[in-house]
């Protein structure tokens, strides 16, 4: 099929590339150009991002013309967007409206449903490469994106430099992440050493001498900013990542760190001489096939959960409260569903 991508500034060329090992034509065009273009070569399916007012009046024009008679139009709103975007995407004429981040699995399923409606014709098989957790350009530049984050909360520029002899810091704190599609869990953790404790204690305490319960509660919140940080490294590689709840360990926790094969670890400096240490280490983590009704906090949603109807009730990726998992057993009864087991 043709496809007519509108307004991908913010798009993954990943998702596109995805489209095209299928066999997809993808004609790629500006806002100002794409009406245009769209109605000299009328297309099967026009795929529009919807950032602003101008996207939907687009969407709104090639409905009202001939080829909106013809063509599919999909619209691709940001995950941010207030519902009542998704009302005025219809409105405007669009038969099918998607939230970003959405995996490759849904878009391409999404798109090529229409062949089977339709009766267009097929495109050449080809399997969809999930995005693996440790192949993901992310890592290379881990370090980095958790010193950008944390150069805000300590209010000045950091150094990284990779890879570190054995630590000896005598207090740490660690978040856990699961990577559920990868069968995998990442602990991201911060250490720091006495010179390092005194540093945090002066600067963000106003104590050098401060405790281990007010350090260590400052190492809970850096390793929330570095969870943070992370998953949104991440997002754009459309890995399903799903971040705990940090805790902090004493010099016997510490002195475990990057101890194992799969661990990398950077040293990023926060004064001449005085650095932490920021680990990353990942473990096998194997999924569970769960009845519905036994869902407990803490478990992580492989896949989207709907409902008989096919309406989404929550999507892969989400870590289960209270309150959701009981929701889910009410709902989903003897379901079963697929879950990375709970932290």
């Amino acid at each position: 099929m043709r496809i007519v991508v509108v307004n991908t500034s913010t798009v993954c060329e990943r998702t596109l590339g995805v489209l095209r090992e299928r066999g997809h034509t993808i004609d790629v065009q500006k806002l100002d150009a794409a009406a245009a273009a769209i109605r000299v070569r009328a297309p099967e399916v026009v795929l529009a991002w919807l950032h602003d007012g101008e996207c939907i009046s687009l969407m709104r024009d090639v409905s009202a013309a001939d080829v909106g008679k013809t063509a599919f139009l999909i619209g691709v709103l940001p995950a941010g967007a207030q519902d009542r975007f998704i009302s005025s995407a219809f409105a405007a004429g669009c038969h099918d409206v998607v939230r970003t981040p959405c995996p490759d699995e849904e878009l391409v399923a999404r798109v090529e449903v229409l062949e089977r409606l339709r009766g267009w014709r097929g495109v050449k098989p080809a399997p969809i490469t999930k995005p693996r957790a440790e192949e993901a350009r992310a890592w290379t530049f881990l370090g980095d994106v958790v010193a950008d984050d944390l150069e805000t909360m300590v209010g000045r520029p950091l150094r990284v430099v990779r890879g570190t002899g054995t630590l000896a810091e005598t207090r740490s704190a660690s978040i856990p992440m699961v990577f559920a599609r990868d069968h995998l869990e990442l602990a991201i953790s911060l250490a720091a050493d006495a010179a390092a404790c005194r540093w945090l204690g002066d600067n963000l305490l106003g104590d050098p001498a401060a405790g281990p319960d007010a350090l260590d509660d400052v190492l809970r919140e850096m390793a929330n900013v570095a969870g943070g940080a992370v998953k949104r490294a991440m997002l754009p590689e459309g890995v399903v990542l799903s971040i705990g709840i940090p805790v902090a360990g004493d010099a016997r926790t510490a002195q475990t760190l990057g101890t194992t094969a799969t661990a990398r670890t950077w040293r990023i400096f926060l004064d001449d001489g005085v650095s932490i240490a920021l680990v990353a280490e990942t473990r096998a983590r194997p999924n569970q096939h769960v009845p519905a009704r036994k869902l407990i906090e803490g478990m992580v949603l492989v896949s989207d959960v709907r409902n008989a109807a096919g309406v989404l009730l929550l999507p892969s990726g989400t870590r289960l409260t209270s309150t959701t998992a009981e929701k889910l057993g009410r709902l989903l009864d003897t379901a079963v569903v697929e879950v990375s087991p709970a932290a």
